[in-house]
């Protein structure tokens, strides 16, 4: 139903998600740009993530029904904790993902959620081919991009981290894990009222992230 669009410290923001952000930044003698923000939400029934293009998360995950049964069980175990942060039986985690990837070799899932693995063992390096792999099975897959583009970041190579994240939001504007990125980038090139602006965007639009 079209997408509520506004800008702050040239940060581009669509979608429902960063409503009340925007809405906050704006002062209230800004009474325009208010209504025509209002305007613009008005009718919107859904945050647009990366998960409505094709090939991105949510279809991604659309296809654990076709998986064989143990792939699928081992898989949703082995997100279950690494979601959590609970890496207390790291071998468990390596072989129920090993064991799914034998069962369904091109479901890109599996690949992002071992490059998460790695990613808690402080091991962005080897992260980096995990998502590159979950990425040429699901171009689409957003959040595979901007998780790429964090390791890249944290390995020192900020143009790699830069086009990853640009990737990630031309897929999903409004996906945190991209500003977030964006941000740290800008802010490696001395671009430290951009990088702000970014960082602070990420954080409004998904304040439950840890990682941000």
């Amino acid at each position: 139903k079209g997408s509520g669009v506004a800008r702050f410290q040239r940060v581009r923001v669509e979608g429902k998600a960063g409503a009340e952000w925007i809405r906050k930044s704006l002062s209230a003698n800004d009474t325009l740009a208010l209504r025509e923000l209002e305007d613009d939400l008005r009718g919107l029934d859904t945050i647009a993530t990366g998960a409505a293009t094709p090939g991105a998360k949510r279809s991604v995950e659309d296809r654990l029904a076709k998986l064989p049964e143990r792939a699928r069980d081992r898989y949703l175990w082995a997100k279950g904790m690494i979601e959590k942060g609970d890496l207390a039986r790291p071998n468990d985690i390596v072989k129920a993902l090993n064991e799914a990837v034998e069962a369904a070799p091109d479901f890109a899932g599996l690949y992002y959620y071992r490059g998460r693995f790695l990613e808690r063992l402080d091991q962005p390096g080897q992260a980096i081919p995990e998502y590159g792999r979950a990425i040429e099975l699901a171009p689409g897959f957003a959040e595979a991009w901007a998780a790429r583009g964090r390791c890249w970041a944290e390995v020192s190579r900020d143009p790699e981290a830069g086009k990853d994240a640009e990737e990630a939001l031309r897929l999903a504007p409004d996906l945190a894990a991209g500003h977030h990125v964006r941000g740290k980038v800008l802010f490696g090139l001395g671009r430290r009222e951009e990088s702000v602006a970014e960082l602070e965007l990420a954080g409004a639009l998904d304040p439950a992230d840890s990682e941000i």
